[in-house]
């Protein structure tokens, strides 16, 4: 349900701080909605945040508002440059987001396609209920991975994978 159509940070600062019981994320629209997120949902956030690598120079952020140009997001799981603004300017170098039932498959894939306009390197779409994962990165086809396939961290995160399966095997 959208709360507030697209809007300013500060607007959606104070909506969150102003209600501490409720949880909120952006759209792929930028407009505000309350997605009140589940065991599972929290669960693959704790676990991603546990396994991707530390890269010098660069920080695991959960649920971190960004401000990128006049788009507004919030990043379930990101890998950000090491700063000090509380609401990063600058596209993550990762950015995860975990489906809840408050979103489509619609705007999950434009969200996606958001963060690599604005810069980032990699995004990773989780489906629960499917058990997939999407990757999308600038200039390359997009990914469907099931449990059978390896996220491969490519140039982006050399070295890392992680087995699909890794991410729902507790589920």
């Amino acid at each position: 349900m959208v709360i507030k159509p697209h809007t300013d940070m500060q607007v959606f600062i104070d909506l969150v701080e102003n209600n501490p019981d409720k949880h909120f994320d952006f759209n792929a629209a930028g407009a505000v909605i309350e997605a009140p997120p589940k065991r599972i949902h929290s669960y693959i956030q704790a676990l991603l945040a546990r396994l991707l690598p530390i890269l010098d120079g660069y920080q695991i952020l959960t649920e971190c508002a960004h401000l990128l140009g006049d788009w507004p997001c919030r990043p379930d799981v990101s890998i950000d440059a090491k700063g000090d603004e509380p609401i990063p300017t600058t596209a993550p170098l990762l950015a995860v987001e975990i489906k809840s039932d408050r979103n489509t498959y619609k705007d999950q894939r434009e969200k996606a396609r958001k963060y690599i306009a604005h810069g980032t390197a990699m995004v990773w779409l989780i489906f629960p209920e499917k058990r997939l994962v999407e990757i999308y990165q600038p200039n390359a086809d997009d990914q469907i991975l099931t449990e059978d396939n390896t996220i491969d961290g490519g140039n982006v995160l050399p070295g890392f994978t992680l087995a699909v399966k890794t991410i729902f095997e507790s589920i």
